[in-house]
């Protein structure tokens, strides 16, 4: 798997320093019957298809870690809770996993998640703590040519704050972890194989992870 990129990780922690010293002590989001919109852009980085799942690879491969970004609408049901409407894109590549020697190339690939979920939130001021979940496709699309999209079942789950900034405008920031069915299931079955011998056997799904920052528009 690529290692980290210190240097964008740092940009998103010196970014989320100086929004939490500019959000003054009376700023504060407007909780209730608002929609809000935000854009955002992030790190996300994790991931692995096995050659077995997918006909375009003849060998296992490793997603590389990138910038991420997306747009986030979320419609309120009520102080406390809202529908969030998500699509979120990271343009990353393939490289063939490899012990003992630096990895191969593969090919680009762009991953893009659009899922429809559930915000649950707090408001104790300026700063809303709040946990999220979704559930819907991913979209992975290869940069070559002959080669088709692919949409599997995806689903994620993380938390973050919001930080308002004034009545209408704030800052967002979050964690999620996102799993998708890249894989599938089967019964593995043996020679003895009887009733309470048989053993169900699920191959490595993708699963991912990112950090993000956004601003929010509010309505």
């Amino acid at each position: 798997m690529s290692p980290y990129r210190p240097s964008t990780l740092t940009r998103l922690s010196v970014l989320a320093a100086l929004v939490l010293s500019l959000a003054g002590a009376e700023a504060v989001l407007a909780q209730t019957h608002s929609v809000e919109i935000t854009p955002n852009f992030g790190y996300r980085w994790g991931g692995r298809i096995l050659d077995e799942d997918n006909p375009a690879l003849d060998f296992d491969a490793n997603l590389r870690d990138d910038i991420s970004y997306g747009l986030m609408i979320n419609l309120p049901v009520s102080k406390h809770v809202q529908i969030e409407l998500l699509a979120d894109r990271q343009s990353t590549g393939l490289r063939r996993e490899a012990l003992f020697t630096p990895s191969e190339p593969g090919f680009e690939l762009d991953v893009t998640y659009y899922q429809i979920g559930v915000l649950g939130q707090w408001p104790t001021g300026r700063v809303t703590p709040f946990v999220v979940g979704g559930i819907g496709v991913v979209d992975l699309r290869p940069d070559v040519a002959g080669l088709s999209s692919s949409r599997r079942l995806s689903s994620s789950l993380g938390g973050g704050i919001k930080i308002g900034l004034s009545e209408n405008v704030g800052i967002r920031l979050e964690a999620r972890g996102f799993w998708s069915d890249t894989s599938g299931s089967r019964w593995e079955w043996g020679d003895d194989c009887g009733r309470d011998r048989c053993s169900w056997e699920r191959e490595r799904d993708l699963v991912q992870s990112q950090v993000k920052v956004g601003v929010i528009f509010q309505f």
